[in-house]
């Protein structure tokens, strides 16, 4: 394991952020390995709760070594400590193909910034947001699956958190962006990564299946971006359900099978950066993640596909056409997946239909070499700016219901 880096970073431009002022320029990057030993990493600690297995000789991983959670009520943590400025950006390097959970959760001290589908994130630094930091913030990731499946298990390696203060002076190093080389393919990528901007409210229904992680599941999401909030119920395969609500500053989350809930804090949206996907200066990809200001989680497979947006950048997607498909114009593309995704998800070509006006995904499928269907997604019906009820999105906690604490050592 390397000592804990210190290195000026890249800036971005400004731009409006909603709820804390807007960071100018990043300050300095600090790395928290999972397990790490004191001289190498004096700077953070790790703890954690519930199960976590440590796993050594993972190809993929950072230093060889991870922490795999099994499903349930827990978390894994990286905390620093005596970091200067007003924020930080969280980097979690997921590059193992057993890290599959489908709606893995990231919190900064209290707060949830982001989630990230592990399970078909790109292989490299993932971005899921960012938060105002003081002194010694603690960052964390929950081994629950929110997206409703057991079946998964939540990586937790390295962690790089960039920090920055707002209004700083810019730095002199850019980013240099990762584009897909096809301008059809670029337009669309753009609109998949920023979808949420395309629409004012959004509503249907969608089945998803993975075998990989034998997850089948059906999606009912009803959510508005112009007044942010979102309804998602999952019904898993068995028939269990499970429903999540947020009036965009908290998310409820409802087990009605076992008449229990939890309700948490979530951060203000995240300001919008750029380059979505660059190479750093080792040559690993990263790719940001924007918050939905509707935090609609698993309806976000559709309503905001960004993992599948940045399959896209490989030189083997192309647009081969274009249809109708649930009366909506839509580009149909096909790629081929990098060794990694090939290894995980068992598939190694897809085939996705996208919303030409918006980017939503409307269908997708991986297929292995023998034609064999990995994957799916397919949206059943689905509806766009024709008004919401509102009142779905209420976060009040049911009477009588048992209230779930999140596990904690503050």
């Amino acid at each position: 394991m390397g000592r804990l880096k210190k290195t000026f970073v890249g800036v971005i431009a400004a731009v409006i952020s909603v709820g804390f002022g807007a960071p100018s320029a990043f300050a300095e990057t600090y790395y928290c390995d999972n397990d790490r030993a004191y001289d190498q990493y004096p700077n953070c600690s790790n703890s954690y709760s519930g199960t976590w297995t440590y796993r050594s000789g993972q190809s993929g991983d950072w230093n060889g070594d991870d922490r795999l959670g099994a499903y349930g009520n827990g978390y894994y943590d990286w905390k620093f400590y005596n970091i200067p400025g007003d924020g930080a950006r969280l980097y979690a390097w997921l590059n193992n193909i057993d890290f599959t959970n489908q709606s893995a959760e990231y919190s900064v001290d209290t707060d949830v910034i982001g989630y990230i589908n592990q399970n078909t994130a790109p292989g490299g630094w993932n971005s899921p947001g960012s938060h105002y930091i003081s002194g010694n913030p603690f960052f964390q990731v929950d081994n629950y699956d929110w997206s409703g499946n057991s079946n998964t298990r939540t990586g937790a390696d390295i962690i790089r958190i960039e920090t920055y203060y707002y209004n700083a002076a810019n730095s002199t190093e850019t980013r240099q962006p990762v584009k897909a080389k096809d301008s059809d393919i670029a337009e669309i990528q753009n609109k998949m990564l920023n979808a949420v901007d395309h629409y004012k409210d959004i509503q249907g229904s969608f089945e998803m299946q993975f075998s990989n992680i034998n997850d089948k599941k059906e999606v009912e999401f009803t959510l508005s971006e112009e007044n942010p909030g979102s309804y998602v119920k999952v019904t898993k395969k068995g028939g269990n359900e499970v429903v999540r609500k947020s009036n965009g500053k908290s998310i409820l989350k409802l087990n009605p099978q076992q008449k229990a809930y939890s309700k948490t804090s979530v951060s203000p949206s995240s300001p919008i950066e750029n380059p979505r996907h660059y190479k750093n200066e080792k040559g690993q990809n990263v790719f940001v993640h924007r918050q939905d200001p509707a935090w609609a989680r698993t309806a976000n497979e559709v309503t905001l596909p960004q993992n599948y947006a940045f399959w896209l950048t490989a030189n083997e997607s192309e647009v081969v056409g274009y249809d109708t498909l649930l009366n909506r114009k839509v580009a149909v593309i096909k790629g081929k997946h990098d060794s990694y995704l090939q290894k995980k998800l068992g598939a190694d070509t897809f085939k996705m239909w996208v919303d030409r006006q918006t980017g939503v995904l409307l269908k997708l499928e991986g297929t292995d070499s023998k034609g064999n269907v990995a994957y799916s997604i397919d949206v059943q019906d689905i509806q766009f700016n024709q008004g919401v009820n509102e009142s779905q999105f209420t976060v009040d906690t049911p009477k009588g219901w048992e209230k779930v604490e999140k596990p904690s050592n503050r």
